[in-house]
């Protein structure tokens, strides 16, 4: 279905049908190119913002964003996965938490994403052609 190994590896052998390239599986690792793809594609995706240089003015967006978004903010690493790179900020005390210790060059490998509280979430797997695959996300 994808996979990280170069199709020039794998097209000898059969039986196997590639449908995303070892480009496709790299983009869809990062989140930060994922909402790039997501809004070059007009997909709708939860509102999000990242670091932009200015620590202050970061902490001014926060605070600005939790007042907006009482269930908080979940900040996402830009290549996690499983559960694994994430953190969720409901104030200004997780928030001063979060960064304590990282450079300010480590924050701009996060996404900070308006959290929702899902009951259910899924994941699909789309060609041109349409859908091919789905599975709810546990």
């Amino acid at each position: 279905m994808g996979s990280t190994t170069p199709t020039s590896e794998i097209t000898h052998r059969t039986n196997y049908i590639e449908i995303n390239t070892a480009e496709s599986c790299a983009i869809s690792g990062n989140k930060i190119k994922m909402k790039e793809k997501f809004i070059e594609g007009q997909v709708q995706t939860p509102e999000y913002f990242m670091f932009e240089g200015d620590l202050d003015e970061f902490r001014e967006n926060v605070q600005n964003r939790l007042n907006d978004w009482p269930a908080g903010i979940i900040a996402k690493r830009y290549n996690s996965s499983k559960g694994n790179g994430l953190a969720l900020i409901k104030s200004m005390e997780d928030f001063e938490s979060f960064i304590n210790g990282k450079p300010t060059s480590e924050l701009s490998k996060w996404i900070f994403e308006r959290y929702s509280t899902y009951v259910k979430e899924y994941r699909l797997h789309v060609t041109e052609d349409g859908c091919f695959y789905a599975c709810r996300k546990m």
